[in-house]
């Protein structure tokens, strides 16, 4: 074998050399090396040193190198894996129970609930644009300015209107209290010749008038105030300010434009405020429940957990299904998350329980019908199962093995009921996770 000969290459060798001997291989090779051995024998010294060994060769080395060479000659490889079932190595694997949850995967999307256009609130040329795309804001950060010429002339003016009708009000209110003083003077006089009714009903018109002139002169300096402070607020308005924490994805104006009320100025995405939209069919909505956690999985691989927060009341005719809104809650990351940044859903399609697994290696099949060997002892049991769904890598079992048993995943070809076997290499039966369809 070349000894440029890629090490994943020489690990399935190995493993497929040491699957072979498990098999049935012959011990009447000798001290040779079979031929599919010699591959592992890069120095080509006749035997497979240790750090030439690979897959269960490594694993079990000190038990193979019988006479403690350092090296594993064709008459060990024999001896130990030596086959027709009395004696075989084999591999096992755990009968687990674990928690199913039935998914399927459905592609969604990332979408903002803070995003759009920052609109101008007052007409006006465009002093200063002070943000550019890319840049971070804080909520109240200035991003446009609008000319304040104009706007602070009106609100001069609307000072100068203020000042002229606290003006008028005072006379107003310094004429009825003149005629106030007068009456007050004439109604002294009733019990002498000096009195006079008709001075009097007079002096009472012209308070009635003073009074309601007075109260037109307050009216009018009501409204007067309340135009400046519309100047006021138009002049506080000439600076377009961030409205949420966000990033501006687009600049929508220039120094020297004119931007009229409502008109755009810059667009901002509010990356903290992130949701998944995703199109569910209606007959999968079952587990779309408000409050039910999914997991979700990125376009980089990382996998996180999603809060489902409403499903949308209206349904596509077309393709049957409805969008549904999850809450992310978003862990390690490699890159930042992003509008419309694709998302795979991870979406119940049933009930969520604890079943039983057997790796799918670990059956055989006799007529039709399934078996295992399950490992007691140093011999096997031949068993027959009556199996689920498919789980990943394993089935569901509905009968004949329970959680804790070992069952062989590799040599059980050659296997019969009652055989003799040696594990070389037992796994932990690790739970395949969801199941996804």
């Amino acid at each position: 074998m070349n000894s440029k000969t890629p090490s994943g290459s020489i690990a399935s060798l190995g493993l497929a050399i040491g699957m072979s001997l498990i098999l049935g291989w012959s011990p009447a090779q000798g001290q040779e090396l079979p031929e599919r051995a010699r591959a592992l024998d890069t120095n080509g010294n006749g035997v497979i040193d240790r750090d030439e060994a690979v897959g269960p060769l490594a694993a079990n080395f000190a038990n193979i190198d019988r006479d403690k060479s350092g090296g594993i000659d064709g008459t060990e490889l024999a001896a130990f894996f030596g086959g027709g079932g009395n004696g075989a190595a084999v591999v096992a694997d755990a009968v687990i129970e674990e928690d199913l949850s039935q998914t399927t995967p459905v592609i969604g999307e990332l979408v903002a609930r803070q995003t759009g256009p920052v609109a101008a609130r007052v007409s006006g040329p465009i002093d200063a644009v002070r943000v550019r795309v890319g840049d971070r804001v804080k909520k109240g950060d200035i991003l446009v300015m609008v000319s304040t010429d104009r706007l602070q002339s009106e609100s001069d003016r609307n000072l100068a209107m203020v000042e002229q009708k606290q003006a008028m009000v005072v006379i107003a209110e310094a004429e009825l209290e003149k005629l106030a003083q007068e009456r007050q003077r004439i109604e002294d006089l009733r019990q002498s010749s000096a009195y006079s009714q008709k001075r009097l009903d007079d002096v009472l018109q012209d308070v009635a008038v003073k009074r309601g002139s007075l109260s037109n002169r307050e009216a009018e300096l009501a409204q007067a105030v309340e135009q400046l402070n519309r100047a006021n607020i138009d002049l506080r308005d000439a600076a377009v300010r961030a409205p949420y924490d966000g990033v501006v994805t687009e600049k929508n104006t220039e120094v020297g434009a004119y931007v009229g009320v409502g008109s755009p100025v810059v667009t901002l995405i509010n990356q903290q405020a992130l949701e998944v939209e995703v199109q569910v069919p209606t007959n999968r909505l079952g587990g779309m429940t408000p409050g039910a956690e999914l997991r979700i999985v990125l376009d980089d691989g990382s996998r996180h957990t999603a809060v489902v927060r409403a499903v949308v009341p209206v349904e596509n005719p077309l393709t049957r299904t409805r969008a549904v809104r999850l809450a992310p809650s978003f862990g390690d990351l490699l890159k930042q998350p992003a509008l419309n940044q694709s998302v795979t859903v991870e979406v119940p399609i049933g009930g969520t329980g604890s079943v039983t697994t057997v790796h799918k290696d670990a059956i055989v099949r006799d007529e039709g019908r399934p078996l295992v060997f399950v490992v007691s002892g140093n011999r096997v049991e031949q068993r027959e199962v009556i199996l689920g769904e498919s789980v990943g890598q394993r089935f569901t079992v509905i009968g004949g093995l329970k959680a804790g048993e070992r069952v062989v995943i590799r040599g059980n070809e050659q296997l019969n009921a009652g055989d003799t076997v040696r594990v070389v290499t037992e796994t932990g039966g690790a739970s395949t996770g969801q199941r996804t369809n």
